[in-house]
């Protein structure tokens, strides 16, 4: 997200490891705690589901996200990540992401889980019991064989906030 400039650049002009993981890098940690509620709050409203990983992830932005991404990334969104010069000129591997999901939180009986694919572009399984992708712009639209079944059957936009 940081246009892969190397870690003594994080280091010494992005991150903000100076100050507690649970106060912001910049500004009042009051103000801030409000706007993840805030957030959060906005987030419900829009039918997504909330947890825990909604403020926390608020808090590691405002930590390791560069000044492109004002408001401690509240609008840096992982399909940025095709609009930084690195990505666009292939100077750095092909981001592609994986994760482990328990259907209630737990593994099934034969302690598997689905495989979900992340990428810049298309997020979803190769899973028999997902077997589809969907663009990761619109990560998080209830789909019906591929149409909207959001509101006016428009498609949701920005849960895939960095």
């Amino acid at each position: 997200m940081n246009d892969w400039t190397t870690v003594q650049t994080l280091h010494d002009e992005v991150w903000a490891l100076d100050v507690g993981i649970l106060s912001p890098a910049t500004g009042s940690a009051d103000t801030f705690r409000r706007a993840s509620v805030a957030d959060a709050n906005a987030k419900a409203a829009a039918g997504a589901e909330v947890s825990l990983i909604d403020p926390w992830g608020r808090q590691l932005s405002s930590h390791f996200l560069n000044s492109s991404y004002p408001n401690a990334g509240q609008t840096a969104q992982w399909t940025d990540i095709t609009k930084t010069q690195a990505f666009s000129s292939a100077t750095y591997p092909f981001p592609l992401i994986t994760t482990l999901s328990y259907q209630n939180g737990s593994p099934g009986s034969n302690g598997n889980g689905t495989i979900i694919e992340l990428n810049p572009y298309e997020t979803g399984s190769y899973d028999a019991n997902v077997a589809a992708f969907i663009p990761t712009s619109i990560f998080g639209t209830p789909l019906n064989n591929g149409a909207s079944q959001g509101t006016n059957s428009q498609c949701v936009y920005g849960l895939s906030n960095a």
